[in-house]
């Protein structure tokens, strides 16, 4: 069933008709898969995030109320001193993975 149109260069061929329906060796029952984190371990692990952040956020507040709030820059004394101007900062992320062999 190949016909040859003078504007194709490569034989075509009639479309085939597939009823797509999956072929198994053997019938068997899935077994349900079990929660690898329970529902109240989760919301544990969350809370307890959660706790440390914001005494996170308090220790650092009462460390700066104690200091009085205020950053003082420090300057180099001395008649040498010299003063640099910073035009531009670079940030990196670092992610390092120690890998065992077995």
């Amino acid at each position: 069933m190949s016909e040859t149109n003078d504007h194709h260069p490569l034989p075509i061929e009639a479309e085939e008709t597939v009823d797509a329906v999956p072929v198994v060796d053997e019938v068997r029952t899935l077994e349900r898969a079990q929660p690898r984190l329970p529902a109240s371990k989760a919301a544990a692990v969350a809370v307890t995030g959660f706790v440390a952040g914001a005494a996170t956020v308090v220790a650092i507040s009462a460390r700066a109320k104690r200091r009085g709030g205020v950053v003082r820059p420090r300057r180099r004394s001395g008649a040498g001193a010299e003063t640099f101007s910073i035009v531009g900062t670079r940030s990196v992320l670092l992610d390092i993975h120690l890998l065992g062999r077995e």
